[in-house]
């Protein structure tokens, strides 16, 4: 008695769906259909746990430059990163620097910078800062792998299942008496230059000429840490020139005066726009901050 062998072979799988095709997965991501013997199933790829955890480090900063001297204070300063460490016996024994994401209102910045003509400066500041950061980045090759390790830091979960570090930091950073700065096109560095060696980096970018940007890559270039936003102020009893003045504080206090006739030699002796107008080749410019004050020397006074 013959038996047909092809009897014995089990019927391809029937698939809805092209072995190795395209599918769609939680979360918007695309996985990989395979089929089986009871008909395939969309293979999806392993979703981070910490994929909603953004850090502003992840911006890349413009440093453009610019002419950043005189006093500036302290508007804001976003975190960027924060470095770090386990300490034993007051010795640091392992440091990470890692990206950071504020906590709600748990910051605080105050301080000025002040970069004098000739190279001295003189920079204040006081840090507080409440953040959080990827447990795996903060606690790196640790024995023991717990946040607490290391200074100001305990574990928290958000609801996404990401493990974190929630950290507060905090300090004081002058630099004064002795002081020197040297700067590129695009970068300040600035030294104490005295039994301290401390020594700080900033990308810098002077926006307009009341906004001063500054990011710290003291710890590298990739690893910048904070970037400040300064606004410039000027000394009690020293107005700022009227070149330098926004229109909307030209005419505050006495000395300047909204707009300005543009153009040939004799529109500069019209000073409203209607008398302008009666000048050939005179033009009205009405953002134009003008007038005769200028900046003076002054001792220092508190501000």
């Amino acid at each position: 008695m013959s038996t047909d062998a092809r009897s014995s072979v089990p019927p391809a799988p029937i698939c809805p769906t092209p072995n190795g095709s395209a599918c769609s997965c939680p979360l918007n991501t695309v996985g990989v259909f395979r089929c089986d013997s009871e008909g395939g199933s969309c293979t999806c790829p392993e979703l981070d746990s910490c994929r909603n955890f953004k850090s502003a480090a992840e911006e890349k900063f413009t440093a453009c430059g610019g002419a950043p001297f005189g006093l500036w204070r302290v508007k804001s300063a976003a975190p960027l990163r924060m470095s770090f460490r386990i300490f034993d016996n007051l010795i640091s024994t392992q440091e990470t620097i890692c990206p950071i994401v504020p906590v709600g209102q748990g910051q605080a910045t105050t301080g000025f910078f002040e970069f004098k003509e000739g190279g001295s400066l003189q920079i204040n500041l006081e840090i507080r800062a409440t953040v959080t950061a990827k447990r795996e980045c903060v606690v790196g090759q640790a024995k023991d792998a717990i946040c607490a390790k290391f200074s100001g830091c305990k574990s928290t979960t958000k609801a996404d299942g990401c493990d974190l570090c929630e950290c507060t930091s905090g300090g004081i950073g002058t630099f004064g008496s002795g002081a020197m700065w040297v700067r590129n096109a695009t970068t300040i560095t600035v030294n104490q230059g005295d039994f301290q060696n401390k020594r700080a980096t900033f990308e810098y970018c002077a926006m307009g000429s009341n906004t001063l940007l500054l990011n710290d890559i003291s710890s590298g270039p990739t690893n910048s840490t904070f970037i400040f936003t300064l606004e410039r102020v000027t000394r009690s009893g020293v107005p700022l020139a009227c070149q330098s003045r926004t229109a909307e504080n030209c005419a505050k206090g006495s000395g300047c005066q909204v707009g300005q006739c543009t153009g040939g030699s004799s529109c500069a002796t019209a000073k409203t726009a209607g008398s302008c107008l009666t000048f050939p080749n005179c033009l009205w410019n009405a953002k134009s901050c003008v007038g005769p004050l200028r900046p003076r020397a002054a001792k220092r006074t508190t501000t």
